[in-house]
């Protein structure tokens, strides 16, 4: 910390462009929501002052300044590969295993359903950081299959299809959906930064679990 040369500095665009390259060099598709995060995350552990009024969205300066510079590109809205390389040299594919596609967990009965759903850029991103734990939405409809539901909800705005982890079936919803999300306000696993209330940092296997604590 005493060696961070920004301590006790505010984050600017031109303190976030080197610690975007620390974080994220040799690297693809990474959201963009991820870098702010993790790069004010760095800045302030180290020492450094939070942005000013002055000083708005800094860390997409620091990425600007980098565009400038051929060392990122944003590909497609909301992702970023950076390079410290050049962005012409291109980045090396890391080899990742084919993924069987796995079989949605089902749990309880009922004709109403509490869904969780995720986007995989998120997932594998926290797995390659070696997080079991991204960003998961838990909402409740009164269909059992929740499909349809989610597909009318995300439509054609997104860059991805949202996967979905885990259907609780239930007679219940609205009363189930609350106390899961009780359960993980008290395990302090909720997104406050996330826009609507039902975001949490959890994975699937984990909300299961706490179903099954519940009983």
């Amino acid at each position: 910390m005493e060696d961070y040369p920004n301590k006790g500095k505010s984050l600017t665009g031109t303190v976030a462009e080197p610690l975007i390259l620390e974080l994220f060099d040799k690297q693809k598709a990474v959201p963009k929501k991820v870098i702010e995060e993790k790069v004010t995350e760095l800045h302030l552990s180290q020492g450094g002052l939070p942005q000013t009024s002055e000083t708005s969205y800094p860390v997409v300066a620091g990425l600007d300044r980098l565009k400038a510079k051929d060392q990122a590109n944003n590909p497609k809205k909301g992702y970023w590969d950076i390079n410290s390389a050049g962005i012409e040299e291109g980045i090396p594919d890391v080899p990742v295993a084919v993924e069987e596609k796995e079989d949605v967990l089902t749990v309880g009965e009922g004709a109403s359903s509490v869904y969780l759903y995720y986007f995989p850029t998120y997932r594998s991103y926290a797995e390659l950081q070696g997080d079991e734990s991204y960003p998961c939405k838990i909402g409740r409809t009164d269909a059992s299959d929740p499909s349809a539901y989610i597909n009318n909800q995300t439509g054609t705005s997104l860059p991805e299809e949202p996967v979905i982890g885990l259907i609780i079936l239930t007679d219940d919803p609205v009363g189930k959906e609350k106390r899961m999300h009780d359960i993980l306000d008290t395990a302090r696993l909720r997104k406050e930064d996330a826009p609507g209330s039902e975001w949490f940092d959890t994975n699937p296997e984990q909300v299961k679990n706490f179903y099954e604590l519940l009983g």
